[in-house]
């Protein structure tokens, strides 16, 4: 553990990183461009190794940085489509429905709410009535066909050309081939 704060950790290696970032000089300068910051490692990687993009989850466009990107958000698609530092409530000006949250309006509802085909919120079982609420993550799909079906599935997989999920790769495959007159390799 630590000596000054008395705080443990899991893994020996961490503690001479936390005293140095918490006890000591809390900036360190980095050896290529002298600027003084908090975790080298990290602004190493980020700042002078090889670019690394971030996407607009709205049009696709690649940024350098999250700040371009957060830019781009603003300038471009408005204030439904930034996230918070903390969780804010906000009301959405198609139907009225009111979230709080950290995610933007965009992702924390329009985009699933407004944007994506009913038919994407079946069960992707046939002859299920059901329809599955947030489809954005998979924990409430893996609930239903547990509760529902007795079937514990442990892979989702995601189409990566629409929203539409399936239960195996040969579901997938057929997807692709039949939805998208497309065939690659599932695994």
């Amino acid at each position: 553990g630590c000596p000054f704060c008395n705080k443990t950790f899991s893994q020996k290696y961490i503690v001479p990183r936390h005293i140095k970032s918490m006890h000591e000089n809390f900036y360190q300068k980095c050896h290529i461009c002298n600027q003084f910051v908090k975790n080298v490692r990290q602004h190493l990687k980020f700042r002078h190794s090889e670019k690394q993009y971030v996407k607009c989850v709205i049009c696709e466009e690649s940024f350098e940085t999250k700040k371009l990107l957060r830019d781009h958000l603003s300038n471009c698609h408005g204030k439904i489509a930034l996230p918070t530092s903390i969780s804010t409530v906000k009301t959405c000006l198609t139907c009225g429905t009111v979230i709080n949250s950290k995610k933007s309006l965009w992702l924390g509802h329009i985009y699933y709410q407004h944007m994506i085909p009913q038919r994407y919120f079946n069960c992707p079982l046939e002859d299920c009535p059901k329809t599955i609420s947030k489809i954005e993550d998979d924990y409430n799909l893996k609930t239903h066909l547990l509760s529902y079906h007795d079937l514990k599935i442990e892979r989702i997989y995601h189409c990566h050309l629409c929203p539409q999920k399936l239960l195996s790769a040969d579901d997938y495959a057929g997807h692709l081939e039949i939805d998208h007159d497309s065939s690659i390799e599932v695994s």
